[in-house]
């Protein structure tokens, strides 16, 4: 029997000057919270937006298309789950 994976994948951006210049990503399951910054190699993990969920809004939440569209322009939209 093969269990149907329960992670949740959010997509965060920051922007600067209109264009965005990080992309993030926020990954939860039944025990388990992940924070990720998109890099030249993938994914690694961050602590960086951990300040996002109690309220200091750098971040904007977007979909996991305008992630993928983000990441294309950098050549890394392979790395977008």
């Amino acid at each position: 029997m093969i269990l149907k994976s329960k992670t949740k994948r959010s997509y965060l951006a920051r922007e600067r000057d209109g264009k965005i210049v990080a992309i993030y990503m926020i990954e939860r399951r039944p025990g388990y919270l992940e924070d990720w910054v998109l890099g030249l190699d993938g994914w690694k993990p961050t602590q960086s937006i951990c300040d996002w969920r109690i309220g200091q809004r750098d971040y904007d939440e977007i979909t996991r298309k305008e992630a993928r569209e983000a990441a294309k322009s950098l050549g890394l939209e392979k790395y977008i789950k």
